[in-house]
């Protein structure tokens, strides 16, 4: 008896993040919470999005390296993009938008688990 792994390449893992972004618009799943946070400082905003991405795949705090991207549009600063790196090449990602003053959290699929809004916005 032969046993094949199959991989997710990149076209089919695309096809699925579409296909589960249809259905979830349809209703057929929940949507992902959106929550309201205060935060003042970009040293506060670090912490949180560390806290979180950690949180969503039970890692401990503080052992993994977090990396962080500005995020430029033309020559306007448009947000800052955020990469844990985690074991076995996992990397989970937060994306914190200064237009809509939230960040966006995605797993290691790249589908969106989570959004959360500011409260008040931050200076680069």
């Amino acid at each position: 008896m032969e046993i094949r792994l199959w991989s997710l390449t990149r076209p089919c893992l695309v096809a699925v993040l579409i296909i589960a972004a249809a259905v979830r618009q349809r209703g057929e799943m929940p949507s992902m919470p959106s929550d309201h946070i205060s935060i003042h400082t970009i040293q506060q905003l670090r912490q949180f999005v560390s806290h979180t991405l950690c949180q969503q795949s039970n890692f401990e705090e503080g052992i993994f390296q977090v990396t962080e991207r500005i995020l430029t549009r033309g020559k306007r600063t448009c947000g800052i993009f955020f990469c844990l790196h985690g074991p076995r090449s996992v990397k989970l990602t937060a994306v914190w938008e200064t237009d809509t003053n939230s960040i966006l959290f995605y797993g290691s699929t790249g589908e969106r688990f989570g959004k959360t809004v500011l409260a008040t916005a931050l200076a680069i």
